[in-house]
C-alpha cells in the first residue's frame, strides 16, 4: 500500500486488518481480471461463475468472494512453500 493509500486508509479509520484485507480483495481481483474473457470457474456445490461474476463476488464480500480469496491465497501459498513444483515433479515420476 502506498503512503498516500495508507494515510487514507488511516484518516477513514480503517485498521491495519482491513488495509489487508483491501488489499488481498484487490489483489484477487487483479489476478481474476488476468484470466481471458470466456473463463469459468465451478466452485463446489455453488455453480460455475464467470470471471466478471467472481470479480464482482470478491467485490461484494459475499461467501462466493470469500471462497475465491481463500481459493487465491491457498494457491499462492502453495506456490510459495514449493507444494505444488513437490506435486508436479512427484505427478512427472509415475
Amino acid at each position: 500500500m502506498s503512503t498516500t493509500q495508507t494515510q487514507n486508509a488511516q484518516q477513514s479509520g480503517q485498521t491495519e486488518q482491513e488495509e489487508r484485507d483491501e488489499d488481498v480483495r484487490e489483489l484477487v481481483k487483479a489476478r481474476l481480471g488476468a484470466m481471458p474473457v470466456g473463463f469459468s470457474m465451478s466452485i463446489g456445490g455453488e455453480g460455475s461463475f464467470s470471471r466478471d461474476d467472481l470479480i464482482q463476488h470478491v467485490s461484494d464480500g459475499d461467501e462466493i468472494g470469500k471462497k475465491m480469496i481463500e481459493i487465491d491465497m491457498n494457491f499462492l501459498q502453495s506456490l510459495k512453500t514449493g507444494e505444488l513444483y513437490e506435486y508436479s515433479v512427484l505427478s512427472d515420476e509415475a
